[in-house]
């Protein structure tokens, strides 16, 4: 190599050395410094980097930092081995916290053999600042988020609360109108019991008289007979409105209630067999007895049943189920928009009767008032409009439900539950 080129190569070593912002250092197997750069001395705090030589980094770093620098420095002069890019956390000689990148690499001599170390690290502070509080911000946020999210939770419970509120005291509201009805209907009959039932049987008797006479001509005894229909059924809305003012004198005994209903069925089997109205009957084996008035609880499934015939004038299908199910503890709601005592979760039991049809089902803007006192969708003479409002209170003195609802395919559910 020619005198010119290696001060050249000197010249441009020496400049690297004086002007690199990265700390460049050399030392020998002792890992003492043989040579360090500018920007090494500066972070020293020397006035040259002849200062260094001879030192080690106990002169300059905190004895647990300049003893992990001792280790990685004498692994690589044993092993011959480098250590790249590693990250270091340490004590800076002005005392203040920094982070460096750190190469080291076996320094060896002209046959080979590793005389020491070379390494050079790169200030990466500012970089390690900004990522910890780019973290820190991210944590922030995920906390944040989570906030957020968990405000959200609470506030769709709260607001699933409200509107569980707003159902149970729609109900309540809906059930004490429905008990102010009642006792207007109760009070109502209790009067026309005492001021219309005598006078009308004195009127049966008279009417019954006439009838019974051979000089009355054939028109005189049909008006009679319209008379006669017209007071009975006046004497049956009596009777009905006074079982619905009744406060619960029942007559319970131990009863199977597919008894009852096939006895409440047997007066109508020939008039659904003339509407072409076929009879499915379904009963679970093994049904319990349950303790009822036989007397009243067939008298609702008649007027049930009757119900399902007259919906069905062109014929169709009257399905009974008998069954068992769950029914509410004492003080459980029941399920919104339901109202039955049907409720999962709870292991008390109950008998559940069926009857549906296939007729054409209730008007959407009247299934609200069905068990209203003198509603009915039948045309006049055809019905008291107390046959549902009789039911519902009896099977109510019972401890029971019932239920009345349009099926999905057609025609109208009611639905019977009633402690075992």
């Amino acid at each position: 190599m020619k005198p010119d080129d290696t001060d050249q190569e000197r010249n441009l070593f020496r400049f690297l050395m004086e002007n690199i912002p990265d700390r460049i250092y050399f030392k020998d197997r002792e890992s003492r410094f043989i040579s360090v750069n500018a920007a090494m001395a500066r972070l020293f705090h020397l006035r040259s980097t002849d200062e260094a030589v001879g030192k080690s980094d106990r002169d300059f770093f905190p004895q647990a930092d300049a003893q992990r620098m001792y280790d990685d420095e004498q692994r690589v002069v044993k092993t011959g081995e480098a250590i790249y890019g590693k990250v270091e956390k340490k004590i800076l000689p002005d005392g203040n916290t920094g982070w460096t990148l750190t190469t080291k690499l076996p320094l060896r001599g002209p046959d080979g053999e590793v005389i020491g170390t070379c390494g050079m690290s790169r200030d990466i502070t500012a970089l390690k600042v900004a990522e910890t509080s780019l973290e820190q911000e991210r944590n922030r946020l995920n906390e944040a988020n989570s906030d957020l999210s968990r405000s959200q939770a609470l506030l769709e419970r709260k607001l699933a609360e409200l509107e569980k509120t707003y159902a149970e005291l729609k109900a309540a509201q809906k059930a004490l109108i429905d008990a102010e009805k009642a006792q207007s209907v109760a009070r109502l009959a209790i009067g026309v019991a005492h001021e219309v039932k005598n006078p009308l049987a004195i009127l049966r008797m008279g009417v019954d008289f006439f009838a019974s006479q051979p000089t009355t001509d054939e028109t005189g005894k049909l008006v009679l007979k319209e008379m006669c229909d017209a007071m009975r059924r006046a004497d049956n809305i009596i009777n009905e409105m006074m079982i619905f003012s009744e406060s619960g004198d029942l007559k319970l005994a131990p009863v199977q209630v597919g008894s009852v209903i096939d006895e409440a069925l047997k007066p109508f089997e020939p008039a659904l067999a003339a509407a072409k109205i076929s009879v499915e009957k379904r009963y679970a084996t093994g049904m319990p007895s349950a303790r009822i008035d036989q007397v009243k609880i067939q008298r609702v499934f008649s007027c049930l049943i009757e119900n399902a015939l007259d919906a069905m004038p062109e014929g169709g299908t009257l399905a009974i189920r008998l069954g068992l199910t769950h029914i509410a503890a004492p003080g459980t709601m029941p399920e919104r928009g339901n109202r039955s005592l049907v409720h999962s979760g709870v292991r008390r039991v109950g008998v559940i009767v069926e009857i549906n049809d296939s007729g054409t089902g209730i008007p959407p803007a009247q299934l609200d008032s069905i068990f209203d006192p003198f509603f009915t969708t039948k045309a006049t003479g055809h019905g008291t409009g107390l046959g549902l409002t009789v039911s519902r209170k009896v099977v109510e003195l019972h401890g029971g439900t019932l239920d009345i609802s349009n099926r999905s395919e057609g025609g109208v559910s009611a639905k019977v539950l009633l402690k075992v």
